[in-house]
């Protein structure tokens, strides 16, 4: 017999066995919930047990770091393939659904779902001593009452395997022995509770008790899910062992688990098949250095076709230290690979949103680049506007760069003016340009520029891969399809009608984000985008034209605090300073998605 320690359970599990005193009056009654093989209790000496939830947060134990991102720049990186770039991060949270769609930063305890079980085992103090008196089996969701002795004083343990999985009973003594590879929740009651006459709650919160490492596949940078992956994992290893049940301090020594990992050991964790993960649990507190390979990946795209890029490996070597009671998480996610122009990285293809086609990840790219008669509406934006045909904010503060929020957060971004650059020759008033398109210029081609018939395209000096087809194709080319623009916007609130008129299949526009005063001699605030288009010379025919254009912005339109401009696509570019925003302690891979009230 031993005498549990009462510092144990969370103080968190005290407070909500306080706070359901009142439940009893209606649970001690219902003999409906009761579980087979249950007994059911004769008068109020009974016990009422529910589940308040699990704690997901990790603990803080002195003298010891679990993971390497606690040091600042350690977290993330970006690694170039050859086809694929790959995205690796380490942190200390596990990222479940529900936290990518959370508003709130607060802590709540995560649910045990129902039809989960979990043990209760019941210790009866006498004197200085506690005595194991029984054990229940309960399954979560059903409060079912126990009996006990009237009079008496409790303390209480509890035990889940996380799972719809039979939790065994105690045998012989408090020595028990814990299952491979599982993830263990543990429980035990903060204070004594005496039953006098009346029924009394038990509300318990579990503590993940085992070290859970979470490997993650993640494919939201490349705008699909997988279809199929080779993953190998090397480094890794886990242990299990026994615990005394009324402390739950391991007693002895650990035992190792034979671990198989490969991609079938990945499960889907959300409904869109683009995160899969691994989970892995162990008791051992040394530190591991794990390595993760992927290979052979083949993706779904949109169209419905695949995309393999075959043999291509890239692996990643995570150094962590488990901490019992914590969480690893641990993340490879491929991203798309860019072309390279003029020194600057581009994508492939232009920023669309939709928000239909996948909610946790609704700033994609088109997996093909090609020309489209019938125009996308979720891929024309405002200026420094992040929600297509609607108007960006006019203050600074509240403006959102859309590429920013392309996953993984910030990798990506809305070219600047020197950007653009590296594909114009030349720059005047959009007005004027729109004007002339069509028209006998007698002015020189863009050099590195030529058209087709429905684009303006330069040839890339990186990035070119068979995987996107042909050196010729249109996502092995940085083409700017003629899918138009609109110059004027009818609408200052809501959502704008799209009016693209002659300019659909004659040009091509995406914005920077420069901004700046009196720009080609317009009066007040002008903004620079890209212009391409097929021009017209007397001598030589049709010429490739990529110019910078300055269009005039009316700001805090009728002092509702938002920029009046025409709506073009956006073509991002990598963030030559995502090094530095990834390497912050606080960095997130998933961008901050817009709300229902995310407008201005």
């Amino acid at each position: 017999m031993k005498q549990i320690n009462n510092n144990i359970a969370s103080k968190l599990a005290l407070a909500a066995f306080l706070a359901l005193g009142t439940l009893t009056a209606t649970t001690s009654c219902n003999n409906n919930k009761n579980e087979v093989g249950q007994e059911i209790p004769d008068g109020k000496a009974q016990v009422i047990v529910r589940v308040a939830g699990i704690n997901d947060s990790n603990p803080s134990v002195k003298g010891k770091a679990s993971t390497s991102s606690s040091k600042a720049g350690s977290a993330t990186e970006l690694i170039q393939g050859n086809g694929f770039d790959l995205v690796t991060a380490v942190s200390d949270k596990i990222e479940t659904n529900a936290a990518l769609k959370a508003s709130s930063s607060g802590t709540k305890a995560a649910v045990l779902p129902a039809g989960f079980k979990y043990r209760l085992f019941l210790y009866k103090k006498d004197g200085a001593t506690y005595t194991f008196e029984k054990s229940a089996l309960f399954v979560a969701g059903q409060e079912t009452p126990v009996s006990v002795t009237d009079g008496a004083t409790y303390k209480w343990v509890a035990i889940s395997y996380n799972s719809a999985e039979d939790v065994p009973d105690r045998v012989g003594s408090d020595n028990y022995a814990l299952p491979e590879n599982k993830d263990v929740l543990y429980a035990a009651s903060a204070s004594d509770f005496t039953v006098a006459g009346a029924s009394v709650p038990i509300s318990v919160t579990f503590n993940h008790h085992l070290s859970r490492i979470a490997l993650e596949v993640n494919t939201k940078g490349m705008f699909a899910k997988p279809n199929s992956a080779t993953v190998a994992v090397n480094g890794l290893t886990a242990q299990t062992g026994t615990i005394d049940l009324t402390t739950g301090s391991f007693v002895g020594s650990l035992t190792p688990v034979t671990l198989t990992l490969n991609y079938d050991s990945f499960t889907d964790v959300n409904s869109f098949g683009d995160r899969r993960v691994a989970y892995v649990y162990t008791a051992g507190e040394t530190t591991q250095n794990i390595t993760i390979a992927l290979s052979n990946l083949k993706i779904q795209l949109d169209n419905g076709t695949e995309r393999d890029f075959g043999t291509t490996t890239l692996s990643k070597t995570f150094a962590i230290t488990p901490v019992r009671g914590s969480s690893h998480s641990l993340l490879l996610a491929p991203t798309e690979s860019p072309l390279t122009y003029g020194g600057v990285q581009w994508s492939r293809s232009n920023l669309y949103y939709r928000n239909s086609v996948n909610p946790e990840n609704p700033y994609r790219f088109n997996h093909s680049n090609t020309y489209n008669a019938t125009t996308d509406p979720n891929a024309f934006f405002s200026f420094r506007g992040h929600l297509p045909r609607k108007l960006g904010s006019a203050v600074e503060a509240n403006q959102i760069d859309p590429c920013s929020r392309v996953y993984p957060a910030g990798l990506w971004k809305t070219p600047s003016q020197t950007e653009m650059a590296v594909v114009t020759n030349s720059s005047g008033t959009l007005g004027n340009l729109l004007g002339s398109i069509g028209q006998l210029l007698g002015l020189g081609a863009t050099p590195g520029a030529v058209t087709g018939p429905n684009y303006i395209e330069y040839t890339p000096t990186a990035g070119v891969n068979p995987v996107y087809g042909a050196a010729t194709s249109a996502e092995n080319k940085l083409r700017f399809n003629y899918n138009g623009l609109q110059t004027s916007v009818g609408l200052i609130e809501g959502l704008i009608t799209l009016n693209l008129g002659s300019s659909k299949g004659t040009s091509s526009a995406f914005w920077t984000n420069t901004q700046g005063l009196n720009l080609l001699g317009l009066v007040g605030a002008g903004s620079w985008n890209y212009l391409g288009f097929t021009g017209r010379n007397l001598i030589g025919g049709a010429v490739p034209r990529g110019t910078a254009a300055a269009s005039l912005l009316d700001i805090d339109l009728v002092g509702l605090n938002i920029l009046s401009s025409a709506l073009m696509n956006v073509r991002c570019v990598r963030n030559p300073n995502w090094t530095n925003v990834s390497a912050s302690p606080t960095y997130n891979p998933n961008p901050v998605l817009p709300t229902t009230s995310d407008v201005y």
